[in-house]
């Protein structure tokens, strides 16, 4: 093959599909690690730590429902390909890269998962290992990481083929739009990026490429850092590079827990992280210099660690994977701010990289010199700088060929901005039209009333220009429009706008006494405020729901919680039974049977349980069956040491050691 291909293709994956969307109003507060750091740093740091964090996933609704067992699936494909290097993506997950492929050396430059396996670690719950990830908007994984992205085709001056994927994502209401291509006579494949930002606001951007590698012991992460920033013991510090505490952080294989190190790249430097074996083969990925942070991730090598990259995958697969980032910040602990009616642009590079084995794993001065010659004989720092330059016309012009479409939340935009009479975004992309989830917000822009019915609220809005237009409604003629006016107090709960939204919930329940998704909400806004009714609003929700277990989980929680394990066994026995074998109903069984000293039929649960959405960092059921031999053990009067014990492995998810 001498030229550049772009072709569509499928492959057939062990599967658990993703399933409807959670039905509740996605109020919760968000779980993120990252969003619970403290920071101890210079003053000449310059980070943004805290800033853009948001406090739920408002307007999306969660991705929790995956069908277990995996089951063998056709998953499309798309594959940009010449006589160097096959680039295999997956449209409908977020655009991921999913496999690199030397042609040269016959070697697979990623991790490639064999199994689409969700699990829960992006803010919207699903999210896959392997390849490499496109992360915009909040901090964690993409909203639109498991979600079908606009494709279309175009191409450079030359005729070489161009991969298009963008989206409109919702919470910034921002655009980010990525454009692949790998030239017939190059090694190295890639991907010009821009966000646009088309509103008249200062708003957080967050941007982070996640590249998963195969973890191979003896392998070294190189970058030009003499420190990184390290989350420890849940304060954002510096630590030294390479040697931390003794051990070579650039060997991810040498870290026994969990952990991120944010290189502390100089400004001036070239941005790059390589991840190189024994051997000093392996991949590079470098930038343009707006991109100027990069990561380490390692899972660690506790059973915990193990479990979880299990868990992400199917057997034979072990799911040994580390991954280098790179990011717009210098850190994940923040955003940064993006002007109003701006786009942003950046060019990444990502191939094989062979360098001297002998510098790569010498002393660190002489490994980032080498891998700095390397890279400067693969591509020089400033032919990227050019590129992205040269290909800025392309990035900017309709694509030929519309392959995939995404959802209309785009196209409802564009007609509001219209409406408003605001300045048209990004007019080269296609994005088609409403959908079935927009009606209700089109019928609000065209007739000023919102048309949903009531019962079953399927999207949601958070932009200022749409709750505007809601709150006029409700002021007038839409006053006593439930939908409405839960549609409101919803997003005022979402805003953290307290007062307000438990005077709107209050009247769309009075409007619509037995609507779960009210009751839902209010007990939320309760919760928040600390007010006792709260645990009593989950559990009506429940009842007036009683056949789905989304609506059962939070009040069976919140009754574990507050009140006697007796009256949260009450509450499950009288669910439907498709709604007690849900994993988290039957975890949290167990949870009350161990209160109550019915040890046995909490260790039958415990013996078979899986969770397939336990989240990142959630340790219950770890900690279910800790209790459980702890009280087990002081009913017989015998000593614990909950150090000392070791959990089943299907129940091992700790992966740090304090």
């Amino acid at each position: 093959m001498k030229d550049s291909v772009l072709s569509a293709s499928s492959l057939t994956l062990p599967t658990a599909r993703l399933g409807p969307e959670n039905p509740l109003p996605p109020v919760a507060p968000i779980q993120n690690g990252q969003q619970q750091t403290r920071a101890k740093l210079d003053e000449d740091d310059g980070l943004f730590i805290g800033y853009g964090f948001v406090p739920t996933i408002f307007p999306y609704r969660q991705q929790d429902a995956y069908q277990e067992p995996m089951v063998p699936t056709p998953i499309d494909t798309l594959v940009l390909e010449n006589r160097f290097l096959r680039a295999e993506f997956l449209p409908g997950y977020g655009g991921r890269l999913r496999s690199l492929f030397d042609k040269e050396q016959g070697r697979e430059l990623l991790y490639k998962n064999p199994a689409i396996r969700p699990r829960n670690l992006a803010v919207r719950d699903a999210w896959l290992a392997g390849g490499v990830e496109w992360n915009c908007g909040v901090v964690g994984h993409s909203p639109l990481t498991c979600e079908p992205l606009f494709t279309a085709q175009t191409q450079l001056d030359d005729g070489t083929p161009v991969l298009r994927m963008y989206a409109f994502e919702r919470i910034r209401a921002v655009v980010y739009q990525m454009d692949f291509f790998l030239p017939a006579d190059s090694r190295l494949l890639f991907a010009r990026m821009r966000i646009t930002n088309p509103g008249k606001a200062v708003i957080p951007m967050y941007w982070w490429s996640n590249i998963a590698v195969p973890e191979d012991v003896g392998s070294r992460v190189l970058v030009d850092a003499s420190a990184a920033y390290s989350s420890i013991g849940g304060t954002v510090m510096k630590v030294p590079v390479p040697e931390y505490q003794g051990k070579d952080i650039t060997y991810p294989t040498r870290s026994q827990d969990s952990i991120d190190y944010f290189w502390k790249v100089p400004e001036k430097s070239r941005k790059y992280v390589c991840h190189l074996d024994q051997t000093g083969y392996g991949l590079c990925q470098f930038s343009t210099s707006r991109l100027q942070g990069r990561k380490l991730f390692v899972w660690g090598q506790s059973r915990g660690s193990d479990h979880w990259q299990r868990f992400l995958t199917a057997p034979p697969d072990d799911g040994r994977y580390v991954e280098i980032q790179a990011g717009l910040a210098k850190t994940q602990y923040e955003c940064l701010p993006m002007p109003p009616e701006t786009t942003w642009e950046w060019l990444e590079a990502y191939g094989p990289l062979q360098a001297d084995p002998a510098a790569i794993h010498g002393a660190w001065p002489d490994a980032i010199h080498e891998t700095q010659k390397a890279l400067g004989t693969l591509m020089p720092e400033a032919a990227l700088e050019k590129l992205l330059e040269d290909t800025h016309a392309m990035a900017t012009s309709p694509a030929a060929t519309l392959l995939f479409s995404g959802d209309g939340w785009g196209a409802l935009e564009r007609l509001r901005r219209e409406r408003d009479q605001e300045k048209p975004f990004c007019n080269h992309l296609d994005f088609g039209h409403p959908g079935e989830l927009q009606k209700p917000w089109l019928a609000l822009l065209e007739t000023g009333a919102f048309n949903a019915p009531e019962g079953n609220p399927r999207s949601w809005m958070l932009q200022k220009p749409w709750l505007d237009r809601l709150a006029r409604a409700i002021a007038g003629p839409e006053r006593d429009n439930a939908a409405a006016c839960l549609q409101l107090g919803a997003a005022c709960l979402a805003d953290e706008r307290f007062n307000d939204a438990e005077a709107l919930l209050r009247h769309a329940h009075s409007l619509a006494p037995e609507d779960a998704y009210t009751s839902y909400t209010l007990g939320h806004t309760m919760l928040r405020a600390g007010n006792p009714e709260a645990p009593a609003w989950f559990t009506t929700a429940a009842d007036a729901k009683p056949e789905e277990a989304a609506f059962a989980i939070p009040a069976m929680y919140m009754l574990l919680e507050t009140a006697n394990p007796d009256d949260a066994l009450r509450f499950y026995d009288a669910r439907p039974a498709p709604v007690r074998a849900s994993p988290r109903m039957q975890m949290y069984r167990c949870d009350a049977l161990i209160k109550l000293g019915r040890f046995e039929e909490a260790e039958q649960i415990l013996n078979r349980l899986i969770v397939p959405n336990i989240r990142e960092g959630e340790l219950s059921l770890t900690q279910l069956w800790l209790s459980l031999k702890q009280a087990q053990a002081e009913a017989a009067g015998q000593p614990f040491d909950p150090a000392q014990a070791t959990p089943p492995e299907h129940l091992e998810f700790r992966v740090k050691s304090e």
